[in-house]
């Protein structure tokens, strides 16, 4: 039996299906732009959906907040007020004069929830390069987190494992300009699948390009590298791994079996190990890019957001195993956890 959420990490495997057609998604595209003064920098953003719960959707390296993908964006505002936003440099956010650290990341977006006068506490997803905005916002900014999710994401530090050549070769691609004048957007996509997604996955969906949202530009090779190779590996120096012990929100943290850039075996298990009471889904067969791959998996991010902090543990148990996932107990690596099956 789960003990408690306080007390147990959960582990749950389930697969990716087929790229899904565009049938029930949110055209993003018809949020009219907004923009905000937050600190040295004019913030763009965009608020929609339904619903008093309010949360934060923050992107990873260079992306716009177009790039969510539209079927996980109609769900989600539903039942929340979802509020998306570019992040520094990037889209229609300007520069700043500020350096590029993920602790400056977290005060941005700190900043804009004041400038935005949300004095509530309100929900956290943060993906990949976000999901470290993430966790420095909700150890710098307790008092703004209601529930924090951590898609794709590492603590850094000594503990973690970093992405594989063939990763650090994509990123280098994507951050070079010279290379990227020479690129047309189906090219610059296709170097980004690789990143995103399993090559068998790719294989098996050959057509995945013109599934993908379409950000209205694509990445800017100057701010990716500026995130890649400054913010980013400054955080993975540090990290937050000897921090994560004072996270009181409810976590969960997600990734793809096949994340190539985040390592799910080593880096999802130090978070779920280290965050008190942290839920972990792994999804089977899933990349970086698991989201895209098959967003209806993202329904245990819907299941989370809509349980009462005290009964969490029981209501998560009852929920899924009415409707999505079958239960049973194991041992995984060493770990006295409940593991959560297909």
């Amino acid at each position: 039996m789960i003990s408690s959420y306080f007390a147990t990490a959960i582990f749950a495997y389930s697969k990716p299906n087929e790229v899904k057609s565009d049938k029930g998604s949110l055209d993003i595209y018809n949020i009219p732009l907004k923009k905000v003064h937050v600190g040295d920098i004019d913030v763009a953003y965009k608020i929609f959906g339904k619903g008093n719960n309010t949360i934060i959707l923050i992107n990873g390296g260079g992306e716009n907040m177009n790039f969510w993908d539209p079927h996980f964006l109609k769900e989600l505002s539903t039942n929340n007020s979802v509020i998306v936003f570019d992040s520094r440099g990037i889209g229609n956010t300007t520069l700043g004069n500020k350096p590029f650290t993920i602790s400056q990341f977290a005060n941005d977006t700190a900043g804009l929830l004041g400038a935005l006068k949300i004095n509530k506490k309100v929900d956290i997803l943060g993906f990949s390069l976000g999901s470290l905005t993430a966790q420095e916002l909700t150890l710098g900014h307790p008092e703004k987190v209601n529930k924090l999710i951590l898609y794709a994401s590492s603590c850094g530090g000594k503990e973690a494992t970093l992405p594989t050549p063939a990763i650090l070769k994509d990123f280098a691609i994507l951050g070079n300009p010279e290379i990227q004048k020479n690129m047309s957007y189906v090219q610059n996509v296709k170097v980004l699948g690789d990143f995103l997604f399993p090559k068998k996955w790719i294989q098996e969906n050959p057509n995945y390009v013109e599934k993908l949202p379409k950000p209205g530009e694509f990445i800017n090779p100057v701010i990716l590298k500026r995130q890649a190779f400054n913010a980013f590996p400054s955080f993975m120096q540090t990290g937050t791994c000897d921090l994560l012990g004072t996270i009181k929100a409810p976590t969960l943290v997600i990734v793809g079996t096949q994340d190539a850039a985040s390592n799910p075996v080593h880096n999802s298990l130090v978070l779920a190990e280290r965050i008190p009471g942290a839920w972990l889904v792994q999804i089977h067969g899933g990349g970086h890019g698991v989201l895209w791959q098959d967003p209806n998996e993202f329904e245990c991010c819907r299941h989370f957001l809509q349980l009462q902090r005290q009964t969490l543990a029981d209501e998560m148990k009852l929920e899924y195993a009415a409707t999505i996932l079958k239960f049973k107990e194991d041992a995984y690596i060493k770990r006295d956890t409940k593991l959560l099956m297909l």
